[in-house]
């Protein structure tokens, strides 16, 4: 059986979507507190270092490219994570929303860079993650 991209790709992004589906569903049954770190807490951290993750991949692509710009902007989400861990929750998590959300959109302007199949599973998991990320700071 031959190794298929899509499919591992599918499953490695649903499974990284979990700490953030299980933080909101624990801010919305008001069990926020795992071992004496909050819900929200965890959500932050956890969302500071897939952001991270997500400007390596757009590093990666952008050295294949050769363009300096494009290698500038693609550290910013790690930038922006690492930021998130040193503000208060509520701003960190506005800046996680706008960190995942500008990463989704640069994916979806660049979608000569990437192929189309992971551009349309990134703004899926995307939405489900920004929509985690609300409630769990919304609460």
């Amino acid at each position: 059986m031959a190794f298929d991209n899509r499919k591992m790709a599918f499953v490695l992004m649903a499974a990284g979507a979990l700490p953030f589906l299980a933080a909101a569903a624990l801010t919305l049954s008001n069990a926020g507190d795992v071992r004496g770190y909050q819900a929200d807490q965890i959500a932050v951290a956890y969302g500071a270092v897939i952001l991270s993750f997500l400007g390596g991949i757009r590093w990666g692509a952008a050295i294949n490219q050769g363009r300096a710009a494009t290698l500038l902007i693609s550290v910013l989400p790690s930038l922006a994570g690492f930021l998130a861990l040193l503000v208060p929750q509520f701003i960190a998590g506005l800046i996680l929303i706008a960190g995942f959300s500008g990463q989704v959109l640069w994916d979806v302007m660049s979608s000569g860079t990437l192929p189309k199949w992971f551009i349309r599973l990134r703004v899926a998991i995307s939405a489900v993650v920004i929509a985690c990320l609300a409630i769990t700071l919304a609460f």
